[in-house]
């Protein structure tokens, strides 16, 4: 199956988080477990704030340590890309 894009798309923050292994993060709170986004953790740190993968971090109360390098990829798509 086949997907032509009819409309300009971006969800592109301005500056999307990006976090190295070994970090320390505030915890400000959990995604819904059983919502549509499940297994994300919204964090802070030292000049950034964002949503992380909850299975790249090993938390505990309202601290989390970065078990893995990542940056947040958003989509962007132009109007007749497959």
């Amino acid at each position: 199956m086949q997907y032509k894009v009819v409309k300009e798309y971006t969800d592109t923050p301005e500056h999307p988080i990006v976090v190295v292994q070994g970090e320390q993060l505030t915890v400000i709170e959990e995604s819904d477990a059983q919502g549509d986004w499940p297994n994300w953790v919204l964090c802070r740190g030292e000049g950034k704030k964002g949503w992380v993968p909850k299975q790249i971090l090993t938390i505990n109360a309202d601290t989390a340590i970065v078990k893995r390098d990542y940056r947040a990829v958003e989509h962007q798509l132009s109007v007749g890309e497959d």
